[in-house]
């Protein structure tokens, strides 16, 4: 984790300053001006920024605006004269300012702002490891014994994923964990209806009344069950949003967007139509963007991707099912477009070596970054 400081100033013995008395304490980078500082940033990751705010061609105000956008993350720190006060309050009312220091400063103060702006930053940064990969880790665990349980719930689910990350950098959320999180659970009521309604959907037989609406509910479980979860709020919303349930969130348009979008092409898949097919309906339909539509046309393949049809003993992790697994006296293990990962292997192999599974089994997978257990 970096512990780097970066200072921004227009006067060069204030930064001749910060090397003389502080080079034994903290690693740094001193820029003079704005510009050079935002220089530093697009080629550096930086904890902490601490900026003077009187300075020629782009105040300091200017400058922290832009270097927030930059890395939102850094702790930013404004060292500045009394004269700057009117710019200054401006700044810290903007609300990403963590401390305010006056010129001159003593060593001991500076030290002591610096030391808790860095431990800001610990805080911070643990907390987004905490959210992107221990809670996605926990959430796709989940996910997987949800597919164990239930294949024909995690169905939707998977093309869910499938559309989102394919079509996620078109909404500026290729790397937005909530959106991830959002896809991977955007299901879970579905695991609420049983088997055989849900395959009456996917295979377009009619519903009856009653079971039309356990399916029509599924949305509001998820998000009831969700919001016992501290930090889910925003994934509940967007779930119940795209449903058509609630508001759209402020700020979370692209979020509702993509996973409405994402929910219209999973049912088209689900009910066996291939990819193009669906969003050739869904562009007849004027709903949604021509970039979205656009973008989900690559999810046909894989990238260099390759299709076997292999026995059960040489399915690997890794490996994605691109049809439905049965027993053989029909009994759905998983559902076409699983990824494989090691519960849902063993389980597989359970099954095959107690009852029996029709194979072979279809899969693609991209020969380069195949890893597993055991391989075709």
């Amino acid at each position: 984790m970096t512990q780097r400081v970066l200072f921004v100033d227009d006067e060069v013995n204030v930064l001749d300053g910060f090397r003389r008395t502080l080079r034994r304490e903290y690693e740094f980078d001193t820029a003079i001006g704005g510009h050079e500082g935002l220089d530093l940033l697009a080629q550096h990751t930086y904890a902490v920024v601490v900026s003077d705010m009187r300075m020629p061609k782009m105040s300091g105000e200017d400058f922290l605006a832009k270097a927030h956008q930059v890395q939102p993350d850094a702790v930013q720190m404004i060292l500045s004269g009394q004269a700057n006060l009117d710019s200054t309050v401006a700044a810290v009312n903007g609300g990403n300012i963590f401390r305010f220091l006056i010129k001159p400063v003593e060593k001991a103060a500076l030290c002591s702002a610096l030391d808790k702006a860095l431990g800001q930053y610990r805080l911070v940064t643990a907390e987004r490891e905490l959210l992107e990969k221990t809670l996605s880790g926990a959430v796709e665990a989940l996910t997987e014994v949800v597919g164990l349980v239930s294949p024909q719930a995690t169905k939707r689910t998977r093309h869910v994923v499938d559309v989102v990350e394919q079509v996620a950098p078109l909404c500026g959320l290729e790397s937005d964990w909530q959106m991830r999180l959002t896809a991977l659970l955007s299901g879970v009521g579905y695991a609420a209806v049983p088997g055989p309604i849900l395959e009456k959907a996917e295979l377009g037989q009619p519903l009856t009344d009653a079971e039309s609406a356990m399916l029509a509910r599924h949305p509001e479980l998820t998000a009831r069950l969700l919001g016992h979860i501290p930090r889910m709020e925003g994934v509940s919303s967007i779930i119940r949003a795209a449903a058509g349930e609630a508001d759209t969130p402020d700020g979370l348009d692209n979020h509702v967007t993509l996973l409405s979008f994402a929910n219209r092409v999973a049912e088209g898949l689900v009910g066996g139509d291939d990819i193009d097919t669906v969003l050739d309906e869904v562009a007849s339909e004027g709903t949604y963007d021509s970039d979205l539509i656009q973008g989900a046309r690559g999810m046909a393949k894989l990238d260099g991707s390759v299709t076997a049809h292999l026995p059960v003993k040489q399915l690997f992790v890794g490996a994605r099912l691109r049809e439905d697994v049965f027993t053989v006296n029909g009994v759905m293990l998983a559902s076409s477009g699983t990824a494989i990962g090691e519960s849902l292997l063993e389980r597989l192999h359970n099954f095959d070596a107690s009852i029996g599974i029709v194979a072979p089994i279809t899969v693609e997978y991209v020969p380069t970054r195949t890893v597993g257990l055991r391989g075709p």
